[in-house]
């Protein structure tokens, strides 16, 4: 009866030490995913620091000593992989389940990556209650290096050319209504980025003070980086065009090597004036301008013409009375 009582005890403390080595059990699942990930933005500015918000979630269960590693495999067949500029590695005391924690890398990719995507590792260690080795997991995000266009407009000269013309139907001396001053328009760009912008094109937007032609726009196409592109547009003033002060604007349109179209608009202000014309003179306007101009030398020479007059009817009277006092 006692060594009965004896098996039952020992089976008691294997049965006990059985349940505790069950729960201490290793986790051999290997790499198994269990936590999600999402990191955004996924496209890294070339040439600059982008800061990338990487989300953990943790639908599975309580998990502790947490540690988070983010890094970039070298490419064998591409340039530069990014590489993560201060701090790559995170540490977290417990997630709950049902909880999210993030990271912020600071990611640089050089300019010349410009085109290329990259997988981004994201390694994962964590420690579950009961088990006695650490699980761990990678996840992977795809980043894309994108080129920057950063476009600049700059030394904008706005002429206005008065259009003169010889019209005896003018009155008032004001040009008609439909004679369209010529508006020439000139500036630059500046591409300060690191890619071609492509397909550029400058244009002047439609305006009811304005009539446009075919020089009002300007095919750039590829504009390189640091490389001044000049343009000139050119377009006349409408009938409804009244004098004073308006606005024109300039559309700048291009796309980056996605097809992503950007525009910029810049305003001018133009002053737009009637132009002032005179009509052809006749020869007698132009005698009697002249006459005008020189008046007083003309009322003196008429004063001396009469006083000569004057002077050469008198001798001629005296020598009248003289003959016929003393006949031959």
């Amino acid at each position: 009866m006692k060594h009965l009582k004896n098996v039952n005890v020992i089976y008691v403390i294997f049965l006990v030490l059985s349940i505790s080595l069950f729960n201490l059990k290793t986790d051999v699942t290997g790499q198994q995913t269990r936590l999600d990930i999402m990191g955004e933005p996924t496209t890294l500015n070339a040439g600059f620091n982008t800061t990338v918000v990487i989300t953990i979630f943790n639908e599975f269960e309580p998990i502790y000593d947490v540690d988070v590693s983010v890094s970039f495999p070298q490419s064998q067949t591409t340039t530069i992989s990014p590489v993560v500029i201060g701090a790559s590695n995170w540490k977290f005391e417990r997630i709950g389940m049902g909880e999210n924690v993030t990271i912020n890398p600071l990611i640089y990719v050089t300019e010349s990556a410009a085109g290329n995507a990259y997988p981004a590792d994201i390694s994962i260690s964590y420690t579950r209650l009961g088990y006695i080795s650490p699980s761990s997991e990678t996840h992977t995000i795809g980043f894309y290096a994108k080129g920057q266009i950063i476009m600049i407009v700059y030394d904008f000269i706005v002429e206005i050319e008065p259009v003169y013309e010889d019209n005896e139907r003018t009155r008032d001396n004001v040009v008609p209504g439909d004679t369209g001053s010529t508006i020439t328009v000139t500036g630059s760009l500046l591409n300060k980025g690191n890619v071609p912008a492509m397909f550029t094109n400058v244009t002047i937007i439609p305006n009811p003070i304005l009539i446009l032609q075919p020089e009002s726009t300007s095919y750039l196409g590829e504009v390189d980086p640091n490389s001044p592109a000049p343009f000139t547009l050119e377009t006349k003033t409408s009938p409804q065009a009244k004098d004073g002060n308006h606005t024109i604007l300039i559309k700048i349109e291009y796309q980056d090597q996605e097809s992503k179209t950007y525009s910029i608009e810049k305003e001018l202000t133009v002053y737009i004036f009637k132009t002032q014309i005179l009509e052809s003179p006749s020869t007698s306007e132009k005698i009697i301008g002249i006459i005008r101009q020189n008046l007083l030398f003309v009322i003196i020479g008429m004063i001396i013409f009469i006083l000569l007059v004057a002077i050469l009817i008198k001798r001629l009277s005296k020598r009248g009375i003289e003959s016929e006092e003393f006949p031959a």
